[in-house]
């Protein structure tokens, strides 16, 4: 039980960070599908609102793994990475705001 309270503050403290403009949209994403898987909360529409944004975004660089990329790469990657961000604000803001 500990684990799972500790997973759902997780959730609470990632959605914080993205209305607070301290996370983005897709690596919170990222977050919430795996604290999603975690904590069983599988149905959650907020939380799977998330997992909707992850999956439509999962090939994009984004946290840790730019450092393996080329310059160039990032550069044409971080054009679609702005697109999503904007694209997909409103619908992850609103479920943050829920899951908050």
């Amino acid at each position: 039980m500990p684990q799972w309270e500790e997973h759902c503050r997780k959730i609470h403290a990632r959605a914080v960070d993205l209305l607070q403009g301290r996370a983005g949209v897709i690596e919170t994403a990222r977050t919430m599908s795996k604290l999603r898987y975690w904590t069983g909360l599988n149905e959650d529409p907020d939380l799977l609102t998330f997992v909707g944004i992850d999956s439509e975004t999962d090939t994009l660089p984004v946290g840790e793994v730019r450092k393996y990329w080329a310059a160039h790469a990032l550069a044409r990657e971080d054009v679609e990475i702005d697109r999503a961000e904007k694209l997909y604000a409103a619908s992850a803001k609103q479920a943050a705001a829920a899951l908050a």
